[in-house]
């Protein structure tokens, strides 16, 4: 039962660590870079292979 249960996790984790940055890789951003001090517009597309809309997106910017 214990072989079960440590097999069961690391198969888990393995699985969230090889889905994880594909499902994380959808959002296209253009222009990809920027002048510094400059005033810009983005456009963000998020291609959705299911039939509902997106919803909601959540922007990280890294300071500086």
């Amino acid at each position: 039962m214990r072989n079960k249960t440590i097999y069961a996790t690391i198969i888990g984790i393995f699985s969230f660590l090889v889905m994880a940055p594909t499902a994380l890789a959808h959002v296209i951003v253009q222009p990809n870079q920027v002048g510094v001090a400059t005033f810009q517009t983005f456009t963000i597309g998020v291609p959705n292979e299911k039939e509902t809309s997106v919803t909601a997106l959540k922007l990280l910017l890294p300071d500086g």
